[in-house]
């Protein structure tokens, strides 16, 4: 997430590239990834290790739509940086596809759409696992197609 945010914003923070030291709240109830607790770094590490454990060639198109929504959901909780999550996520989650046999759209998603979907996906109040059925739909038939 670093290599990829810090050249998209290098020459606007002078943090790009930084992981976060603030908390951080978009919407009432639970927050992003709490940095004093290390949640930022214990999701991340959930989003490698799906990653990793993901035989994304061999995903059919609705699998591969379930496990790309899980991934960005947890990618979404970490919100390693103050700004620019949003695109440096797309372009993390673009080069995860590039493992399976199938490519994502962003183009094809409203962004109130998009932004919806992301909200609800985090986890409830108490809990630490995001829920990641409301970006099934935005992530899987609807946004991605096969490679030819």
């Amino acid at each position: 997430m670093r290599a990829i945010h810090r050249p998209l914003f290098q020459d606007v923070y002078a943090w790009a590239g930084e992981y976060r030291t603030v908390e951080m709240f978009k919407w009432v109830g639970r927050g992003f990834a709490e940095f004093r607790g290390g949640e930022v770094e214990r999701y991340l590490g959930d989003v490698h290790r799906l990653v990793a454990d993901t035989a994304w060639r061999k995903l059919d198109r609705e699998q591969f739509g379930e496990r790309a929504a899980t991934v960005f959901a947890y990618l979404n909780q970490a919100h390693p940086f103050r700004e620019g999550n949003g695109r440096t996520s797309k372009v993390f989650m673009e080069e995860v596809a590039e493992q399976s046999r199938f490519t994502l759209d962003f183009s094809r998603v409203a962004p109130d759409q998009w932004n919806q979907a992301s909200m609800l996906s985090r986890p409830d109040l108490l809990a630490y696992e995001p829920v990641p059925n409301s970006l099934v739909p935005v992530s899987g038939t609807s946004r991605s197609s096969a490679r030819r």
